[in-house]
């Protein structure tokens, strides 16, 4: 955490807590059913959404979409909607390229990457799980 001290001509202020941007998203995921409650309970007591938006520090658009939501859904509205799109499947093939590179030897992920058109990421998972076809000497004996 950083501590971080404003300066102001004539003005003595306390040193205010400055976190880095990736601790505010992660604050403001876990606040945001609390927030969404929040909302509804401003509506419940007939509060403008305007008001509603400035005391929760969200734009009027978003406390719009989650009151439509709960009033078309109830409370399983206030859950956050998870994406629709599936998971990419890498095809069969160029998994099957990747891993000859691989045992090829010689490469870099980020090469093998390049020339079988898929992510360095990918390549490295690949790279890390253990081949179906070798078991460790471990686990060659009878199953326990």
């Amino acid at each position: 955490m950083i501590f971080r001290k404003k300066r102001r001509p004539g003005r003595k202020r306390k040193p205010h807590l400055v976190l880095p941007r990736a601790a505010r998203r992660a604050i403001d995921k876990a606040r945001a059913p609390y927030v969404r409650k929040v909302i509804i309970w401003g509506s419940d007591l007939e509060k403008p959404p305007s008001q509603i938006a400035r005391e929760t520090k969200r734009s009027i658009a978003t406390v719009y979409r989650w009151l439509a939501r709960y009033r078309e859904l109830g409370a399983a509205g206030l859950v956050t909607p998870r994406p629709s799109f599936p998971a990419r499947r890498v095809p069969e093939e160029k998994v099957r390229r990747v891993r000859a590179l691989l045992q090829g030897g010689g490469r870099s992920t980020r090469r093998i990457a390049a020339l079988v058109g898929v992510s360095q990421s990918f390549v490295a998972r690949l790279a890390r799980e253990p081949s179906k076809t070798q078991r460790s000497p471990r686990h060659r004996g009878r199953p326990r």
